[in-house]
């Protein structure tokens, strides 16, 4: 996977996700994913999905 893919299926995948957000299950998913307690996620949960995609495409 080429760098243009890569930004373009991270792009479509943020986009993806700022719309489920927007409903009452992506807040529960937004819940689970940010946590209570220990540090920050470092990676956005869009960035995560970017990446499996992307393993998973060879």
């Amino acid at each position: 996977m080429d760098e243009m893919s890569l930004i373009t299926v991270y792009c479509i995948v943020d986009e993806f996700i700022n719309i489920v957000m927007r409903y009452p299950a992506g807040k529960i998913i937004q819940a689970h994913w940010e946590g209570k307690r220990g540090p920050k996620k470092r990676l956005s949960l869009a960035e995560v999905i970017t990446l499996n995609i992307r393993n998973h495409s060879a």
